[in-house]
C-alpha cells in the first residue's frame, strides 16, 4: 500500500513539473512573438528581424 502511495505521488510530481515546463515555454514564446509584433508595428523592422528569436 505504501509502495503504490509512493509510485502515484511521484508520478504525479513528475506530471507537475513537466506541465510546469510546457507552460513556462509557452510563455516564453508568446512574449517574444509580441515583442515581435511591437517592434515591427512601431516600424522599426530592421531590429525585428534580427532579434535573436
Amino acid at each position: 500500500m505504501l509502495t503504490c502511495l509512493m509510485v502515484v505521488l511521484s508520478l504525479g510530481q513528475h506530471l507537475f513539473h513537466f506541465l510546469e515546463s510546457r507552460f513556462w515555454n509557452a510563455q516564453k514564446i508568446s512574449i517574444q512573438f509580441m515583442g515581435r509584433i511591437h517592434l515591427q508595428r512601431s516600424g522599426d523592422e530592421r531590429k525585428a528581424i534580427h532579434l535573436p528569436f
